[in-house]
């Protein structure tokens, strides 16, 4: 036990068994000694992954202290699902309260009064090649609705994918299945793939789609290379304003690899703090959607080497 460091929190006593009080935590200690795999390997086969809009007016009226409880809310489902990556948007920059395994990579400041966070562990990730992130926003007239790609490394291994968060714009009309409105991030995504041979790829947004868009169209659309689509479920993330309606699935987590995603709607059912009503409006909070999206039974080998389904 380390006090002080990311070691709190994990006891081991090691006369013939150890007991490790928390997998989270292990996680984070075993990939900082470069143990991955040693114990709790079925768990580490998988990446946990969390997709959010606290919307706006949390932070705007912020009539039920919302800033605060959300910001908490955050964090603890970061720690206690000991998440690998994750989307926040439209919150203010969470730089000051993320848990220290966690940086934020935060959306160029260029998109108006839009923005996001892709928020990773550093613990098990870091930037690859150390390249900054590629940044830009969907709508050029006037700038709007942000993106943030970035390639990243597993410690301790090889293994590399190209994680997008985003915010997409509306589509034309409830019916548009178009997608036209997602070129921009289109096109910044066929430059950034010219600079990588990674092809693992990552989808975190807020689609701002309903659920007869499927997760497969959205990925044909960017052109996101081979490999079938997994995806979190379609489930009613969208909106406190009317009702969560259940078409509209806004909230997605969408891959390019794996074999499976368990979906978890987080936020459910709604808490006081997230019910903001001013002058007779009512705010557009977004539940959560975490998703943990499973390998194929290759398993995960030791010291850190990652698995074959997370290289290339």
């Amino acid at each position: 036990q380390a006090q002080g460091d990311e070691f709190v929190g994990v006891v081991l006593t090691c006369r013939g068994t150890c007991l490790v009080q928390s997998m989270g935590a292990f996680r984070r200690f075993s990939a900082l000694l470069g143990l991955s795999g040693v114990l709790g390997s079925q768990d580490l086969r998988k990446l946990s992954l969390l997709q959010w809009n606290p919307h706006w007016q949390c932070v705007v009226w912020d009539m039920n202290n919302c800033v605060e409880e959300a910001g908490k809310a955050f964090t603890a489902e970061l720690e206690k699902k000991d998440v690998d990556f994750a989307n926040l948007i439209e919150y203010v920059n969470p730089s000051g309260i993320l848990p220290r395994e966690w940086t934020n990579v935060r959306s160029a400041p260029t998109c108006g009064l839009d923005s996001l966070d892709l928020v990773y562990n550093h613990v098990r990730w870091a930037p690859a090649d150390d390249k900054p992130a590629m940044k830009g926003c969907m709508l050029t007239k006037p700038p709007d609705r942000p993106y943030v790609i970035q390639e990243f490394v597993q410690r301790g291994g090889s293994g590399r994918v190209v994680v997008v968060a985003a915010h997409f714009p509306h589509p034309k009309g409830y019916w548009d299945r178009s997608l036209v409105e997602l070129a921009g991030l289109r096109d910044a995504l066929a430059t950034f793939f010219r600079s990588t041979p990674t092809r693992r790829v990552l989808l975190l947004a807020d689609t701002n789609e309903f659920t007869h868009t499927t997760n497969a169209e959205i990925m044909r659309f960017l052109n996101v290379p081979g490999g079938a689509t997994i995806g979190t479920e379609l489930k009613p993330s969208c909106c406190y304003d009317d009702g969560f309606q259940p078409t509209g699935a806004f909230d997605r987590i969408i891959a390019n690899f794996g074999a499976s995603m368990d979906t978890t709607v987080l936020f459910d059912p709604l808490p006081v703090w997230a019910r903001e009503k001013k002058d007779g409006n009512e705010g557009a909070f977004h539940k959560g959607i975490h998703g943990s999206l499973a390998s194929p039974s290759v398993g995960v080998s030791l010291r850190g080497t990652p698995a074959p389904w997370l290289s290339g």
